[in-house]
């Protein structure tokens, strides 16, 4: 990339001055020469969760008398990864014309659609210095802008700068404006993509939404502490979420909304004796009615999602037939959005929310708190897992080739839950035992993932055909093709359940099971009261060494005692030798 600097003009520099005298601030510097100005306006597209910012790029979206320009460009350095190009403003990736870079983008994106992040208002005054040659030597520009919150309307005005870039064989010129415009703005700044500063004076910062848990626990927290925590960063994911899910914006509102509520009905399993218990049922059963409600909505999604990956099973000869099913599906999902938006409009959602809220935000029960509140958590979540892993194994053990399709299934819940723990407390163990353990847990999860989606959706579409008949009496050959999916479904299912050994083979390991293990010893060594300080009064005797220094002083002590006893006995013996002489000495 081209060495273009930026120097920021602020107040002290513009003092007040307007856009004319600050071109003209910037001519009487450089010497340079003002152009037609231009006037920019762009936006800034990403997706909710900032896939393309996630991946390092940035896509702004100009618009023309034909149609939408867009730059797909890597964040860093500017590099330019795409030009493209769209009747409207793109949603989808479909929305966009064929081009190479598409499919690229479509990648990156995934089933994810673009919203407007941040619009940019510029105007841009080009400057070019000349020589006698009336050659241009060194370009510059004074650019302004306005950054405007997409959702608000508010606006927020962006620095203005001078751009310098320099013209190849003119360098000497390029380094001398350069040293004009250090000695009077200061030196030139590193600013970054635009998109990244007008994000920031609206207040955003790119990346501020993941569904991830990103959870940095501490060892030694309470239990209770904890997982409020926990169930804050999920009510937080839910909330963010709503609005998408009752505008339709795409799947993944509705899916991560979805996914929020099912940890959070893990989490209150792993509140039993940390919350107080009929504030955890109360809870239980309404995150419960909230998981049951968000279903036939999510399950006509992924039929919706799935459909063109249908068409590419189905023979050449049936390829079309599948649009009265699509429209059937749009017309199913219309009305159970319908539903679901009644359901997040309604008082026992509010009251649902806003109680969880409080109850998240209470103190401890001072009085006869309940048994595991002031557990440390990691000693809590070590034991909780390690039962989840048990539960996994020995129910996975008894699977066989005899087992009905209901043990399977309930595997799959069992392993849900595990990962959901394993994510739950992950800062609070070694981060390889959790990585290698979920690693290896999300390839079983996906073997019995696609076993119970097949079933699901190979009933689900027998049910869409008696449906479809009833309401619209669709095409004999749309019948026909669906038949053709549940029969391609009931082998995929059968390809899964035969992989099954395998995947839960490559799970129940012995590492798998000494990285369980050792999560457990490091939290209880963790939770071990520190060692007595060597000044301390020495611990009970009991122990080897305990013993041993008693014996030796037991030992010594008689040892003492008989030297004593010897020494009195001589003293004893002399005088009585003394009389024996002096009586022989008489005689």
């Amino acid at each position: 990339m081209e060495d273009i600097k930026q120097f920021p003009i602020d107040a002290a520099h513009a003092q007040g001055a307007g856009s004319q005298a600050l071109i003209d601030l910037v001519a009487e510097v450089t010497g340079a020469v003002a152009a037609p100005p231009e006037a920019i306006e762009c936006v800034y597209l990403d997706t909710f969760d900032w896939r393309l910012y996630a991946a390092d790029s940035v896509l702004e979206a100009v618009r023309d008398s034909r149609g939408w320009a867009l730059t797909w460009s890597v964040l860093g350095d500017g590099r330019t990864l795409g030009r493209l190009s769209a009747d409207q403003r793109p949603v989808f990736a479909s929305d966009i014309e064929p081009a190479p870079a598409r499919a690229r983008l479509a990648a990156t994106m995934d089933i994810r659609a673009l919203m407007e992040r941040v619009r940019v208002r510029l105007n841009r005054q080009p400057l070019a210095l000349r020589n006698d040659d009336d050659k241009t030597v060194v370009r510059l520009a004074l650019v302004e802008g306005t950054a405007i919150d997409p959702e608000t309307g508010d606006e927020a005005t962006l620095s203005a700068r001078v751009t310098v870039q320099p013209v190849r064989g003119y360098d000497k010129a390029y380094d001398r404006i350069v040293t004009r415009l250090t000695d009077r703005f200061g030196a030139a700044v590193e600013t970054g993509p635009l998109m990244v500063s007008a994000l920031a004076a609206i207040g955003r910062t790119p990346g501020d939404y993941s569904s991830k848990i990103r959870l940095a626990l501490a060892r030694g927290t309470p239990a209770e502490t904890a997982l409020k925590d926990v169930c804050q960063t999920l009510l937080r994911v839910m909330e963010r979420n709503v609005d998408g899910v009752l505008a339709d914006t795409d799947s993944e509102f509705l899916h991560d909304f979805r996914v929020a509520v099912r940890r959070t009905r893990t989490a209150l399993t792993q509140a039993k004796g940390v919350f107080p218990e009929a504030m955890r049922r109360r809870f239980a059963d309404d995150f419960k009615w909230l998981g049951q409600l968000t279903g036939p909505k999510r399950d006509l999604d992924v039929f919706r999602l799935d459909v063109p990956g249908y068409q590419n099973r189905l023979p050449d000869d049936q390829a079309g037939a599948l649009a009265p099913f699509q429209d059937f599906l749009d017309r199913r999902a219309q009305a159970a959005l319908a539903d679901l938006a009644r359901a997040l409009r309604s008082e026992r959602y509010r009251r649902l929310v806003g109680d969880w809220r409080d109850m998240l935000h209470s103190p401890t029960p001072p009085v006869d708190p309940p048994p595991e509140a002031h557990t440390p958590i990691e000693r809590l979540a070590a034991r909780r897992i390690a039962r989840a892993h048990k539960r996994v194994i020995k129910d996975g053990r008894r699977i066989d080739a005899q087992s009905p399709p209901e043990a399977l299934h309930d595997l799959r819940k069992d392993a849900k839950k595990l990962r959901y723990q394993l994510e739950f407390f992950r800062s609070l163990f070694d981060a390889d035992d959790v990585k290698t353990t979920v690693k290896a847990l999300k390839q079983l999860q996906a073997v019995l993932g696609t076993y119970q989606d097949s079933a699901v959706q190979r009933e689900a579409l027998m049910a869409f055909g008696r449906a479809m008949t009833a309401e619209t009496s669709p095409p004999p050959e749309t019948l026909m093709a669906l038949g053709t999916l549940t029969a391609t479904l009931e082998d995929r299912q059968a390809d899964a359940r035969a992989h099954f050994a395998d995947r839960f083979a490559a799970f129940d390991t012995a590492d798998v099971a000494d990285r369980i293990a050792h999560m457990s010893r490091d939290a209880e060594a963790a939770a071990k009261p520190p060692a007595p300080p060597p000044d301390r009064p020495p611990r009970a005797a009991g122990s080897k060494a305990d013993k041993k220094a008693m014996r030796t002083a037991t030992a010594s002590k008689a040892k003492s005692e008989t030297k004593t006893g010897k020494d009195k006995a001589d003293k004893t013996k002399k005088p009585k030798k003394a009389s024996k002489a002096k009586t022989g000495g008489r005689r």
